[in-house]
Order: structure tokens, then sequence, then C-alpha cells
């Protein structure tokens, strides 16, 4: 299964700049890893960081009969 991780992070001053980002990443294991590593990296450089391993639903294909 595929999971997405999606993370948000602001600035420590006042005016508090926000960037969202998010990656695909194959499975949980992954994903638990990148988010150690984003918010480690984000407190390093004086970011608040919120992140959060949500699975992505798998598409079903379907054919129309009419």
């Amino acid at each position: 299964m595929t999971y997405v991780l999606a993370f948000m992070m602001c600035l420590s001053s006042p005016d508090g700049e926000c960037r969202w980002m998010s990656f695909d990443l194959p499975d949980l294991r992954a994903c638990s890893a990148m988010k150690r590593l984003v918010i480690a990296e984000a407190r390093d450089e004086g970011f608040k960081v919120h992140a959060v391993c949500a699975p992505i639903a798998q598409q079903t294909s379907f054919n129309e009969e009419n």
C-alpha cells in the first residue's frame, strides 16, 4: 500500500511564513522514516513542523457497460 507524507513547516517568527509539502512513499516504514527526517531537518532550520503519514486509497478500475 502506498502512503503519503504530508507536512506543514512554519517559521518560528511572529509573521510565520508556512509551507505545505507532500511525498508519496511505498510503505508505512518508508513514510515513518521520512517523517522523522523531515521533522529533524525542519527543526534544525528553525521551523515548527507538523507531519502525518496516511494511506493512499487504491484506485480501482471498472468497465461501464451500456
